[in-house]
């Protein structure tokens, strides 16, 4: 695929601030959620995986959690649990070196893997 660079950081700031606007509205209104990141589900680092799982197994109050069960054999092996793209976006993204260039001096470079 092809990103089209010249909207990508409006796209992203804009996507930010609708997210933020969700969280904030959710805290205001009080109704119990929790704050977890799509790409540290499935992180490399089996560290990261294993807290990012923990704190929605936490939340629910069921299920294994840290030190209770909840490893990355466990996380791996779940049936309804599949990562759903490649993980490097340099094999996806036509125009990576421009996306990576023009990313690299905002907080969004690390959506890049």
């Amino acid at each position: 695929m092809q990103i089209p660079v010249q909207s990508m950081l409006t796209v992203l700031s804009n996507l930010v601030a609708q997210e933020d606007k969700v969280d904030q509205t959710l805290d205001e209104l009080g109704v119990p959620h929790v704050d977890v990141s799509y790409d540290l589900l499935f992180s490399d680092n089996h560290n990261t995986m294993i807290d990012e799982w923990n704190k929605i197994f936490t939340f629910l109050g069921m299920g294994p959690t840290k030190g209770n069960g909840l490893t990355v054999d466990v996380i791996k092996n779940a049936p309804d649990i599949a990562v759903t793209s490649i993980h490097d976006h340099n094999v996806t993204i036509e125009n990576y070196e421009e996306v990576r260039t023009d990313l690299s001096a905002t907080p969004f470079l690390g959506l890049l893997h």
